[in-house]
């Protein structure tokens, strides 16, 4: 960890960048949530996000109303420069749903709280979108595969981080990771995207699956944008939370449970769009 994150911040010094303005038509608001157990490490990735070579109109932290008094002075002396904002605890819906309410006509990237964010981290996402508003521009995709039966393979059994040319056009195999970050234009997410009761009913711990579906059943399609990127996981974090519990049994019944709900052709290799 320590090699690679000295190399991109000496990147800063040997080439300074001044930040620009992202000139999208709407406002371009970072969104994440963070809890308890990870708050020891997280001013670091805010102060990630606050380097970045565009800037977005606002970066969001949405913090549980049970832990928002927990945290840690090295948050809380960045609140001149990110918005801390309270909410019910919905699990990792956190980072994005709050903000879908209070910014209804705003492009939301979603990010991770564990993570160290390299300065073209945004500007990355924002000329994915610029190059095809249709998209789900991502820095992190899965590819999922069908069985020689025709059977959806299970999602231990799926293609991770792929960078593939495939990848870096709109492409309906692919599902955006919201560890890398994602941007979520305004208007790519269903109608059902804000319904609580369905998505925790659903998968209330497979958000990326349940904003793939939202973005797919609006016609939009995630893609693979920038390098690879190379992530500088903060010590510890990834042994709390949804991480390994999510990777295999609950997202295959979370995969079950929304093709169930909506049909099987919102997890086709099809490229159309779903009406």
């Amino acid at each position: 960890m320590g090699k690679l994150l000295a190399a991109y911040e000496n990147q800063k010094s040997v080439f300074p960048i001044v930040p620009r303005p992202h000139r999208l038509d709407k406002k371009l608001i970072v969104s994440m949530t963070s809890y308890r157990p990870r708050f020891k490490w997280l001013h670091l990735t805010l102060s990630s996000l606050l380097e970045q070579t565009v800037i977005p109109d606002a970066i969001i932290l949405w913090v549980s109303k049970e832990e928002i008094d927990e945290l840690p002075k090295s948050v809380q002396r960045l609140d001149s420069k990110i918005t801390i904002l309270q909410t019910r605890d919905i699990y990792s819906y956190k980072k994005i749903i709050p903000t879908i309410h209070r910014f209804p006509h705003a492009h939301i990237v979603i990010c991770d709280d564990d993570i160290y964010y390299p300065r073209n981290w945004l500007d990355e996402l924002v000329v994915g979108f610029t190059n095809d508003s249709q998209s789900i521009p991502s820095h992190m995709v899965a590819r999922y595969h069908y069985l020689s039966g025709g059977k959806l393979a299970p999602y231990y059994d799926w293609s991770f981080d792929v960078q593939d040319n495939k990848s870096r056009i709109r492409s309906s195999d692919i599902i955006a990771n919201g560890v890398g970050g994602v941007f979520y234009p305004n208007g790519s997410l269903y109608s059902d995207v804000t319904n609580e009761a369905l998505f925790m009913k659903l998968c209330p711990s497979s958000d990326d699956l349940w904003l793939y579906v939202m973005a797919r059943l609006n016609g939009f399609l995630p893609v693979k944008v920038g390098n690879r990127l190379h992530p500088i996981f903060w010590p510890g974090t990834q042994s709390t939370g949804l991480f390994k519990e999510n990777m295999y049994k609950n997202d295959d019944l979370a995969i079950n449970n929304l093709i169930a709900y909506y049909g099987s052709e919102v997890f086709s290799t099809a490229s159309e769009a779903i009406s």
